[in-house]
């Protein structure tokens, strides 16, 4: 969007623009499901929970803050959607034994 804008110019990639695109919507989707999981049981908070809320979040800030190659942000961001994967599973009803 950026491109088409005029505001950057990103050039380089040989195809890998579609993988890119690609990986950007299915952590999209991970991150939506998982604030969405985490708004419907918020009241089944555990300690793991916050610990890995508070490592993701504190993981991110400063990612996004200080990295400006978008190739390393997209290597590096990977550590943040394997949290926001983890963040349902934490808050996940026991099953019945």
């Amino acid at each position: 969007m950026g491109e088409a804008l005029g505001l950057i110019r990103v050039g380089g990639g040989r195809g890998l623009w579609l993988f890119a695109e690609l990986d950007t919507i299915a952590f999209d989707i991970v991150l939506l499901f998982a604030i969405v999981y985490v708004l419907r049981a918020r009241a089944r908070m555990t300690p793991l929970f916050i610990l890995l809320l508070l490592v993701f979040l504190m993981t991110a800030v400063p990612l996004v803050y200080t990295v400006n190659n978008f190739g390393t942000l997209f290597r590096l961001r990977q550590m943040l959607f394997f949290l926001a994967a983890m963040l349902p599973v934490t808050l996940a009803p026991e099953s019945p034994a």
